[in-house]
């Protein structure tokens, strides 16, 4: 008999912080939803396979954890990069338990496809486009070795969060990274992205330490810069803000999203994840809310069985592109 369902706590955390954002809300985000995935934690597991710590780089850091179904392949790959302010994070958060981000790669893995969850190098290790640097040697690692993991090595998906979405974006509008100079991957989505960055603020000494001191050399090389001087083939793109995203995350992705559409003659496809922040849609992967779960499953192809037995629907939302909420 499966659990009765456990209640989101996406409502109560936007209750209390709106889109605010700092280390408490974060740290509370965390915790709020360690309760539900601990609950969860052994069908979350069931029917995956787990591979941890493969190497795909000199660096401590290029380590990679391969979460794959149970059935044979083929099966396309998401290849994923977490966020963490380009200075911390990682593709198991110790604070977790074990539990973030296994809960996306078994999430993924329970709809039949193969999840790499990557680390990359870290401020104040690396500078830029070391991470782009690093999303391009996860790509090339995927190409020579996913198949033997059950993969597809031609359905390769890229996906970036926050700071992760940043190397992303620096891997797919700057060609020199590129292999042969084309992305080599068929799709992409960036979730909650940094588009630009502040010159100064909180942390300056972080953007700074890794795009430089220059505020022009910070504009060019963010994503949205990247972008307006790119001229490589581009892929399809799946872009995601969250409802309640700060305003240095929303402002910025309107201007992203017109500069691509201006660049391109249309839109990449669009979709805000309603009724949560900049933390919480990644950690409901593998809850019954599954507001970010559909339109990443629609764009991956695999709208298929509910993720979760009493898998509920997102709340009607809209949001227009002046980026107000309703």
């Amino acid at each position: 008999m499966p659990p009765s369902p456990v209640p989101s706590p996406a409502p109560d955390l936007i209750a209390r912080f709106g889109p605010a954002w700092n280390k408490t809300v974060a740290d509370e985000t965390l915790a709020a939803y360690l309760p539900v995935h601990r609950r969860l934690s052994g069908e979350s597991t069931e029917g995956v396979r787990v591979t941890r710590d493969l190497p795909y780089g000199p660096h401590e850091r290029h380590r990679l954890d391969v979460y794959r179904p149970a059935a044979p392949g083929p099966h396309g790959v998401v290849l994923f990069f977490h966020g963490g302010g380009l200075w911390t994070g990682d593709k198991t958060l110790p604070e977790s338990g074990g539990l973030v981000y296994a809960n996306l790669g078994g999430f993924l893995a329970r709809h039949g496809v193969v999840a790499v969850v990557a680390n990359y190098r870290l401020v104040p290790h690396v500078r830029f486009p070391g991470g782009g640097e690093d999303v391009a040697r996860v790509v090339a690692w995927a190409r020579e070795h996913i198949a033997g993991y059950g993969g597809d090595a031609h359905d390769l998906t890229l996906f970036g969060n926050s700071a992760g979405a940043i190397h992303a974006a620096t891997y797919l509008f700057r060609q020199e990274l590129q292999e042969g100079g084309t992305p080599g991957v068929a799709r992409a989505v960036l979730l909650s992205t940094p588009c630009t960055l502040p010159h100064g603020g909180p942390r300056e000494e972080v953007t700074k330490a890794y795009f430089g001191a220059d505020g022009a050399q910070i504009d060019a090389n963010a994503p949205l810069g990247l972008l307006r001087a790119y001229r490589g083939d581009t892929v399809p793109l799946l872009f995601m803000t969250a409802e309640f995203d700060p305003e240095e995350i929303e402002r910025p992705s309107l201007r992203f999203l017109s500069a691509y559409g201006e660049k391109y003659g249309a839109l990449p496809h669009f979709s805000q994840v309603p009724g949560h922040n900049h933390l919480s849609t990644v950690l409901s992967l593998g809850t019954e809310d599954m507001a970010l779960a559909r339109p990443l499953l629609g764009f991956l192809g695999r709208a298929g069985p509910e993720e979760h037995p009493h898998a509920a629907a997102p709340a009607p939302h809209t949001a227009d592109l002046a980026g107000k909420r309703r």
